[in-house]
């Protein structure tokens, strides 16, 4: 089963590696892809203490306790996705970094 789950793994990077120009464009995909999932995520977590709220206020009883747990789980996930985003967001203004940085191409600065 790891074989096939490192072969996987390579053959979806190789074209990315292999368009790639430069280590520049990989870690621009990467923070493309992170800056995508996390509004996802976000989302997700927000549905999931919905769910949690509506099986609370739809159930009686000992049921109601899966609810309150759902729910407990949403809040936590929430509350730590949006807390290290604002840390990130703190940190990047507090060192004067903007949305949009550019990385230079260490080979580049080698080769002055």
């Amino acid at each position: 089963m790891k074989k096939f789950l490192v072969l996987g793994l390579a053959l979806f990077a190789t074209p990315m590696v292999a368009s790639a120009a430069d280590l520049v464009s990989i870690i621009n995909l990467f923070g493309n892809i992170i800056a995508t999932l996390v509004p996802i995520v976000i989302s997700l977590a927000v549905l999931v203490f919905l769910w949690g709220l509506v099986s609370w206020l739809w159930k009686s009883g000992e049921e109601k306790e899966g609810g309150l747990k759902i729910m407990t789980w949403g809040i936590i996930t929430l509350f730590v996705m949006v807390s290290i985003w604002g840390l990130v967001n703190l940190l990047s203004d507090t060192l004067g970094l903007e949305g949009n940085i550019v990385v230079e191409n260490p080979v580049n600065v080698i080769g002055r």
